[in-house]
């Protein structure tokens, strides 16, 4: 299901909210979507009631019994399954399990965790770092000379423009901490979007982004610069 098609279903619960529940099951893929923002958002959970996670004893995973009061009750519960709650788990299934999933696939499968999405390029937990904070874009330079700079081309064939970013790595920002994951203090680190410039498209679009290409590069001097081939790989001979 989309994100627009749980909108829709959802809708359903405002004819009548004390008697119309909504109850969402789903293997994690990773992905930032409704569901990931049900589980890991605070103001999605703002009854502040914690969610249901297995307790491990030495006879096994168990469940706090106590129930759940719908008409007590505001904004989503989470309810945390990992397969290690079935009776049957052991070291035997786990070193079958491991050696069976990926490392990224056995955090969805079997530890029920959303961990990095497996369709895409980027690991989303950079991505959801350097987006958790807003940034002054740097037009006249990098503020780390020395540090570590990039720019990246997205020559769009079909669409309306070209885009060019350009990245830095800030080794004095503090990362935010994430206590849902046990981080308290994450220490320091942080990749960051300095400038961003679009080039309209028209008949001479793409020339004009080259020549801008080539004025960042004197002013950011960055390591490397990547540059989508998309849309004919003979403008990468900048």
């Amino acid at each position: 299901m989309t994100d627009a098609d749980f909108e829709t279903i959802y809708a359903i619960t405002l004819e009548d909210p004390e008697n119309i529940g909504c109850m969402i099951s789903s293997t994690p893929t990773g992905r930032r979507g409704m569901f990931y923002k049900i589980c890991n958002f605070d103001d999605m959970k703002f009854n502040g009631d914690e969610e249901v996670r297995p307790i491990n004893t030495t006879d096994g995973y168990h469940y706090d019994p106590r129930k759940y009061d719908k008409k007590k009750a505001a904004g989503w519960k989470e309810f945390y399954f990992p397969t290690m709650v079935n009776p049957g788990w052991s070291s035997k299934m786990e070193k079958e399990l491991r050696k069976q999933y990926t490392e990224v696939a056995y955090e969805h499968e079997i530890l029920a965790d959303f961990g990095t999405e497996t369709i895409g390029v980027y690991d989303k937990d950079l991505v959801d770092e350097a987006a958790s904070q807003v940034y002054e874009l740097q037009e006249n330079g990098p503020i780390y000379p020395n540090g570590l700079t990039a720019i990246g081309v997205d020559w769009d064939k079909f669409g309306t423009a070209s885009n060019i970013v350009v990245t830095e790595y800030d080794p004095a920002d503090r990362q935010r901490a994430r206590p849902e994951m046990g981080e308290e203090d994450p220490g320091f680190g942080r990749f960051r979007v300095i400038n961003r410039i679009e080039v309209p498209k028209s008949e001479m679009h793409y020339d004009k982004a080259v020549q801008i290409i080539k004025n960042l590069d004197e002013l950011y001097q960055p390591f490397a610069i990547y540059c989508d081939r998309g849309a004919g790989e003979i403008k990468i001979n900048i």
